[in-house]
């Protein structure tokens, strides 16, 4: 480090809220999901409730993936919307993490979130033949899409790769 340069390191104490472990992909390493359908959503009074008192900053909103074309879809996202709205009222800052979404959700989203967030998880379409073999929404281009809509919202957004899922050494460079 050059002389007169300070390097800080800085950190966003947070909370995750689960609206739903539910999602229609069905990843082979998942432990996280449900079959949709069988999850009660995290109600709205439970989520206030959880989030009383701390002392964070950030509320994540990490959800499982209701499918685009589910008779739920819009019930869902207008639920995150609410957690969002209700993390806002009680002081503190929410990110929303709930796989891809189409633009319009995006921009509707984006109203009450400060940042929001989307695992690329890999780059490689080799893996949709392995461990995303039945996760419809791990495609690359589709996940890739999100930064891009991102970018063109002006949407802070955060990301990441899984590495060790069934990737190759050439894959990383």
């Amino acid at each position: 480090m050059s002389a007169g340069l300070s390097q800080s390191i800085t950190y966003s104490p947070a909370y995750t809220l689960v609206p739903t472990y539910e999602c229609f992909n069905q990843c082979s390493y998942c432990n996280f999901r449900v079959q949709p359908g069988t999850d009660t959503w995290l109600s709205l009074d439970r989520a206030k409730a959880e989030i009383n008192g701390l002392h964070v900053i950030e509320i994540l909103i990490l959800s499982g993936e209701v499918h685009p074309r589910s008779s739920r879809r819009k019930a869902w996202l207008e639920h995150i919307y609410q957690l969002c709205q209700i993390a806002l009222a009680e002081g503190f800052l929410p990110h929303t993490n709930a796989g891809p979404l189409r633009f319009e959700e995006m921009a509707y989203l984006k109203q009450v979130n400060v940042s929001m967030g989307l695992m690329l998880e890999q780059l490689t379409p080799a893996l949709l033949g392995g461990v995303h073999r039945h996760a419809p929404s791990k495609q690359p281009e589709l996940r890739l899409q999100q930064l891009h809509w991102a970018g063109k919202l002006q949407i802070p957004f955060t990301t990441g790769l899984l590495l060790g899922i069934g990737e190759t050494q050439a894959d990383w460079e």
